[in-house]
């Protein structure tokens, strides 16, 4: 695992007090050097090209992040490592990969890639927000970076050019019940037992309200449809996953009014169906590798 600390080089982005000063220094090396993640960003949140990054430059509240930088200490840098050093063990992960720490985007608190070499990146700013739970988030994001590793290499080997509803399902649910297990059991990298633990019950509400970050309002009208919001999804599970369906049942802003689908649907019901797999004895690490037709079958 290599930690690559982006926060100095943000620093000096902003230093400049000149506007188009920072969006030079940005397109001449910051770019470059993060384009990696800067680009996964762009075709897989945005769908725009890089272009969009000067927005978030136009917008930046310098003193806000002075401030920050000035908190990100080592010692908080040394529990985020820890913490993926334990998401990834009890996933029995030992490929190497990237985890970059980064700011300048408000909104982007994790996003991780499983090809190439694999990397996992979060946003600062919102991982270290006092109502965010790092240890949800970042076993949240390591698990994609497997699971996803796993996935796009098994859809190579048969042909399958695009995921289906049916993987991001998964992949998200697996992603919300791993945080919900880092919390619950304590799957750190210190523990050398950590195969045989299993949640063996579904996971306490309000373990998995944080592990979905969703507010109470939204969290009860999905449960008061659980049911058939679950059978609509899985009625979905065999169809191409489109932008349109991300933002349908995946893409989170709260919203309370009736009149539309509450955000999150897709984590809540992937979540709960992940939950009862593992409520069984299924492992987080054997589902994390599971091919997701199998995983639909144990449904």
């Amino acid at each position: 695992m290599k930690v690559i600390n982006g926060v100095g080089d943000f620093a000096k982005i902003i230093s400049k007090d000149v506007l188009a000063h920072r969006r030079r220094e940005w397109d001449d090396w910051y770019w470059h050097k993060y384009e990696k993640v800067l680009q996964h960003q762009c075709d897989t949140l945005y769908h725009q090209d890089k272009l969009v990054y000067h927005q978030f430059l136009n917008q930046v509240d310098t003193d806000y992040y002075r401030d920050l930088i000035s908190h990100i200490s080592p010692e908080v840098v040394k529990r985020i490592e820890e913490a993926v050093a334990g998401a990834a063990f009890a996933l029995d992960y030992t490929q190497d990969f990237e985890v970059y720490l980064m700011l300048g985007f408000g909104h982007v608190l994790g996003t991780s890639c499983g090809k190439h070499k694999p990397f996992v990146y979060f946003g600062l700013e919102l991982l270290l927000h006092d109502q965010v739970d790092m240890a949800y988030v970042i076993a949240h994001e390591v698990n994609h970076m497997v699971r996803l590793s796993h996935v796009r290499k098994y859809r190579k080997s048969k042909g399958m050019e695009h995921l289906t509803f049916g993987d991001v399902l998964v992949l998200e649910g697996l992603g919300v019940i791993h945080g919900v297990l880092q919390v619950e059991n304590g799957l750190e990298a210190n523990r050398s037992d950590h195969k045989s633990q299993t949640i063996n019950k579904m996971p306490e509400i309000e373990s998995f309200k944080k592990s979905l970050m969703i507010h109470d309002e939204t969290f009860a009208r999905i449960e008061a449809r659980e049911e058939e919001w679950t059978d609509l999804l899985l009625d979905k599970i065999n169809e191409p996953m489109t932008t349109k369906d991300w933002y349908e049942y995946f893409v989170i802003n709260n919203q309370v009014d009736d009149q539309v689908k509450p955000s999150g649907i897709g984590y809540y019901v992937g979540g709960r169906l992940m939950s009862s797999l593992v409520a069984k004895g299924l492992k987080i690490n054997e589902l994390t590798r599971m091919d997701t037709g199998k995983i639909l079958q144990y449904i």
